[in-house]
């Protein structure tokens, strides 16, 4: 586990900072949703302080030799091809770099560590080499960890600055569950285990909102502060089912329900210390 921190200046008390997880866009799929992953894209570019994070899964990855491998199944640029990997790393990071600057962490997920167990390729590490890893930006989480956003505002007149520190935990994600129960006590179980403002899961292709979490805490000055805890599943951008009626993916065939497609936003208002959670 690790812990990641980027200084993230701003000018004015009514700046907010959005926070936007992308993860299992399973680029690659036929049923990616490739235009709704480019709106978030340019989204984020045409936002001053948007920044993002990878919640792993980015490309489908199943090639050939997997015994899951349906050509029907991949998208129609890869068909043909012998080497199916190589062509979705490079469209993904094409589909990325526009906002590969504003990166704040990548997480691995199932499917690229499908590929290095089955196959030897490092693809995460190849991802994150494309957004921009290096020791100065260790954007590299593994499955999970801490991100520590220190949002800091230039007092005028005085040379100092005044910081809003934000933390973030996220993790790929784990299992599945068909009901609402289920993820929200998964959810639910997040703030034992980690102390954060924002906890982040992803893997299961939903998107979904946890139960605020209220919390009290004493100052050193003897104050009482309250802070509130978000916890989120971030989404997913594969088409849980065919309008054509010709692919029986696996979601049709397991009877797994539709979800919405796209990710969760956060916003931060710094100065008011507010902070905004919608789908």
């Amino acid at each position: 586990m690790r812990v990641i921190i980027h200084d993230l200046p701003h000018k004015s008390r009514s700046d907010w900072f959005e926070i936007i997880p992308i993860g299992c866009t399973h680029l690659g799929n036929a049923l990616c949703d490739e235009a709704a992953l480019r709106r978030t894209v340019k989204h984020i570019k045409d936002t001053k302080h948007a920044y993002w994070g990878g919640m792993g899964d980015y490309c489908d990855f199943i090639n050939r030799s997997d015994k899951r491998f349906q050509e029907s199944h991949i998208a129609e640029w890869l068909w043909g091809r012998d080497d199916v990997i190589g062509p979705q790393i490079e469209l993904l990071c094409q589909i990325l770099e526009p906002i590969k600057d504003k990166c704040l962490w990548m997480i691995r997920g199932n499917h690229e560590d499908c590929v290095l167990k089955k196959f030897q390729r490092d693809v995460y590490y190849e991802i994150c080499r494309n957004m921009g890893l290096s020791e100065k930006n260790p954007i590299m989480l593994g499955y999970r960890g801490f991100i520590v956003m220190r949002m800091q505002r230039q007092r005028s007149g005085t040379g100092g600055a005044s910081t809003y520190t934000y933390t973030i935990f996220a993790h790929h994600g784990y299992g599945g569950g068909r009901l609402e129960g289920g993820k929200a006590l998964k959810l639910g179980r997040l703030p034992k285990h980690y102390q954060a403002d924002l906890l982040l899961y992803g893997h299961e292709h939903v998107k979904m909102i946890g139960q605020p979490i209220q919390r009290l805490r004493a100052t050193a000055s003897g104050g009482i502060v309250g802070e509130m805890i978000y916890t989120c599943m971030t989404g997913t951008y594969l088409q849980g089912y065919d309008a054509d009626g010709v692919k029986e993916v696996y979601s049709e065939v397991q009877n797994l329900p539709p979800s919405a497609l796209g990710s969760i936003t956060v916003k931060v208002n710094p100065d008011r210390q507010e902070v905004q959670v919608t789908m």
